[in-house]
Formats: structure tokens, sequence, C-alpha cells
């Protein structure tokens, strides 16, 4: 993957921004940038506009990797040295000190403690694990007698489910009541499955730049919410020439997971070979 890639995307930067738009001297070019796009196109293909897109999702999943290492094998009460020897399986040794060097100042540990305070008073939870939106919406569209997607408030329920015990997603109640009252603000019969002041704005509010609920990162939020269309032009239909559809993102985003759950696959069957090669002493060839 990309992201996981060190070679590509250097765990030794502490912010996403000052990778990509690092410029190498004699050329003044964004190699980075480059490389990493040019390591997507050898496996997908988007229209050019998407590329915002692809650096900001791959910058997501940079920054989700860190978290990760960090959780399994940074320990703060270690000693730095400690914490040096424990380098994870496919991590470069000299990106994981430089981790461990940022992650024992008292700057990164303060916001650290930030962050966990902030997320322990969370009260929306996603529930289906590992499982994208993408997924979940493409599988409702399956579930669907005329095969339409599902507008995004069905699919926050359907992502969200509500622990009363915990005060986890209680929102939701309120959200399944608004749908039975007004169904009109998730009707998705003119094919539009999110719109500014719909059921899911009601209930969360305003979105977050560069994001829309149940769709997470999309290239242009503003039109996919756009739901401003003069009365001369309201029955007519009309195509849009931005190349950059949330259909477009919704449709590269399952090509990833599938390649992803791919390579993990091929993973778990090659250590699987290995342990079974080391249990017999290591002789031969685990293919043949």
């Amino acid at each position: 993957m990309v992201a996981r890639n060190g070679c590509l995307c250097s765990l030794s930067y502490k912010d996403w921004r000052l990778l990509i738009g690092k410029k190498e001297r004699t050329t003044n070019e964004q190699k980075n940038k480059e490389d990493i796009l040019n390591q997507v196109k050898k496996r997908f293909l988007y229209p050019a506009r998407m590329e915002k897109w692809v650096l900001r999702t791959i910058g997501d999943r940079w920054r989700q990797h860190k978290s990760n290492l960090k959780s399994i094998y940074f320990d703060v009460h270690k000693s730095k040295e400690a914490n040096y020897k424990n380098v994870p399986e496919g991590v470069i040794p000299d990106q994981w000190i430089a981790l461990v060097n940022n992650w024992m100042t008292l700057k990164a540990q303060d916001i650290s403690e930030e962050n966990r305070i902030n997320c322990a008073k969370k009260k929306a939870i996603h529930t289906t694990g590992t499982k994208s939106f993408a997924r979940n919406r493409e599988e409702l569209r399956e579930q669907d007698p005329e095969k339409k997607n599902p507008h995004r408030a069905v699919l926050y329920i359907h992502t969200h489910r509500a622990n009363n015990s915990k005060n986890i997603n209680a929102h939701v109640g309120d959200l399944k009541d608004l749908l039975v009252q007004q169904p009109d603000l998730a009707d998705t019969s003119q094919g539009k499955v999110a719109w500014k002041g719909d059921a899911l704005t009601r209930i969360l509010g305003e979105e977050k730049p560069g994001r829309v609920h149940g769709l997470g990162l999309v290239p242009n939020p503003d039109k996919v919410l756009d739901c401003s269309k003069s009365g001369r032009l309201k029955h007519l239909n009309i195509t849009s020439l931005d190349p950059t559809s949330s259909e477009d993102v919704v449709s590269l985003r399952l090509q990833v997971e599938k390649l992803v759950n791919h390579v993990q696959n091929l993973e778990q069957k090659t250590k699987a070979l290995e342990q079974q090669q080391n249990q017999h002493g290591g002789s031969g060839d685990p293919l043949s």
C-alpha cells in the first residue's frame, strides 16, 4: 500500500503537507508528491481533477498508519533506547527512530493526551468495524430492489448502531424519528443521496471542511450538497462537466479496498507458508 510504503511516504515527517510539499533544490519539483501519484496511476484510472482527493485520502491513511504503529509498538513508559529496538516489521529503522523521537517530546505527549480526552467524549461511533462507508453503501445498494444508492441518512443509521446503556449514538434515534415524520428529507427518487438541509444535516449540523457526512472525503463537497437550481431548470436533466462526482469517488474507494483485501490475503498465505516451512526444518521451496 502506498501510505505504508516508507520509500514513498516517509514516516520521518511530522506533517503530511511537509511530505508532499517538499521541493527538490535543483529542479524545484515536488518529487515526493509526483512519485506517490505515479504509483497510484499504475493501479487506477481516475480523472486528473481527483488528484487532490487522492492525496488527501493517502494522507489520512498515512496518519492512521502512524497512529496504529504508536498504539502497538510504542511505550511511553519505556526509555527511548528500548523503543528504538522495537522496530515494527516493514518499517525503515531510521524512520522508526524519527517517530520515537517525536513521540517522546513533551509537546507530542500533551497533544496525545488532549486527543485521548476528546475521543472519550465522542458520542458518535462507527459500529461496523473496519468496513468503510463505501463498502456498506454498496451492500445496501445491492439489497435495494431497484439497485439504488441509499440516502446518506439511511447509511448513517446502518453504520451507527445505538447503545443507550453507554450513551453512544443516542442521536440515531432522533434521526430515525425524523425520517418517519419527514421521509422527503431522505428521498432519493431524484438520484441524490445528500444535500444541504437533508435529514442528516438536521441532526448532525453543518459539514466539516472537505468532508460530507456518510461520504467522507470528496473532491467537491459543495457540489455534492448543492441543491440550488432555478425554477426554469429544475425539470431538466443537466449533466455536469466536472468529472469528479461522488460516484467516481465511491467507485475508486471500492477498487482500493478490493486491492487492499487481496494484498492482505496474499500476505496471510505467505506467512502461513513460511511458518509451515519453518516447522519442517526450513528446507525446500514452500511454493513447490
